[in-house]
């Protein structure tokens, strides 16, 4: 039997109420004879937040390959053309209309804050990410080997908090979402806390200008306003 008190206890009776909570034993709380709050277990918490954000990781993925289904992809050489790349005619990737939006979205923010004359960094290392899973499809982590699901979807992180979510299709490999962990609640699932994904982005950071001077075939043409 659940343990509910009136919210008033917890003045007086604290400590002996947090005592009573554990994993899958809450304490419920009522204000005016109606439920107001609880107290609940913190690894209960974590793992209640965790399944939400599967859940709309899952939702949003389907949402993704019905989304190509219906309205097909972007073929990798239209897509780097656009945001001004060098593209290599021979690469074998496609993504959904919705990860391009997103790209054209991301480049013209990087713009903006950084300047016309700047180079879309960002922009540069999901692509380059996008590029080795179209040499290797295997490099991205089976989400499968996460969690009890089999949708046929890997992960692969891009850096900088970003993250590509891919399947194959026939010989075609299809990358349907792009997420940012900090954005999208990736964190619950990943266990990246926000000073530890502060400290990967600085060390990234730190290599990126080096690593890009001496691997890119960036052309330093700005993306196409598609009027979005």
């Amino acid at each position: 039997m659940p343990a509910i008190f009136p919210v008033s206890d917890l003045k007086d009776n604290y400590s002996a109420m947090v005592n009573n909570v554990s994993y899958g034993n809450r304490v419920y709380f009522t204000k005016n004879g109606e439920g107001k709050c609880a107290l609940v277990d913190m690894r209960e918490l974590e793992d209640l937040d965790k399944q939400k954000a599967l859940l709309k990781l899952m939702t949003e993925l389907t949402d993704a390959r019905s989304s190509v289904s219906e309205n097909g992809t972007v073929s990798a050489e239209i897509l780097e053309k656009e945001l001004g790349m060098e593209c290599n005619s021979e690469l074998e990737y496609e993504c959904s209309h919705t990860v391009s939006d997103k790209l054209h979205a991301i480049a013209r923010r990087y713009i903006a804050g950084h300047g016309e004359e700047s180079e879309p960094i960002y922009i540069w290392k999901i692509i380059r990410a996008a590029r080795r899973l179209a040499d290797n499809p295997n490099a991205g982590t089976p989400l499968a080997d996460l969690y009890d699901i089999n949708i046929g979807f890997r992960y692969y992180y891009a850096g900088l908090g970003y993250y590509l979510f891919y399947y194959v299709d026939g010989n075609k490999l299809i990358i349907a979402e792009l997420f940012n962990a900090r954005d999208d609640e990736l964190t619950k699932l990943w266990e990246i806390t926000a000073p530890v994904q502060r400290l990967i982005n600085s060390a990234e950071e730190d290599n990126t200008v080096e690593e890009v001077i001496s691997t890119r075939r960036y052309t330093n043409k700005q993306p196409i306003d598609r009027g979005e």
